[in-house]
């Protein structure tokens, strides 16, 4: 009886199935065309780390091209995730700052990107395995 109250009751619990977290941190993931060399991907990846330094909310952005060819899920050079840290701030602002994030990232044409946190990326990744 017990458990029909409760199973009845779940529908009235907000949220969802993956809490949002609220980190300091985003990772930012930037793809161009198959072939594209590593000298570009450092010399885009210098420009949009100038660019999104230039946003007063971030501390600093860390790149990381490609990943280790015998690893689980490999990335070649055309490929790179930047981590974005945040200086301290209310995390109320969290969906502006991705907002300016994101206006920033579109004045790079070629390229596409994606945002998350890092907690919610590996999250997924496990989910998707």
């Amino acid at each position: 009886m017990l458990c029909l109250l409760a199973i009845g009751a779940l529908p009235f619990f907000g949220g969802s199935f993956l809490p949002q977290l609220w980190e300091k941190t985003f990772v930012v993931h930037m793809a161009t065309l198959p072939g594209t060399s590593l000298e570009e991907s450092l010399r885009a990846g210098a420009e949009v780390t100038r660019a999104l330094l230039q946003n007063p909310h971030v501390g600093s952005v860390a790149q990381r091209i490609g990943r280790a060819e015998l690893g689980d899920d490999t990335l070649g050079p055309h490929e790179s995730e930047f981590d974005v840290s945040l200086k301290p701030q209310d995390a109320s602002d969290v969906e502006q700052l991705q907002g300016e994030l994101r206006k920033t990232l579109a004045q790079f044409p070629g390229y596409d990107f994606s945002m998350n946190s890092p907690g919610g990326a590996a999250q997924l990744r496990r989910l998707t395995k």
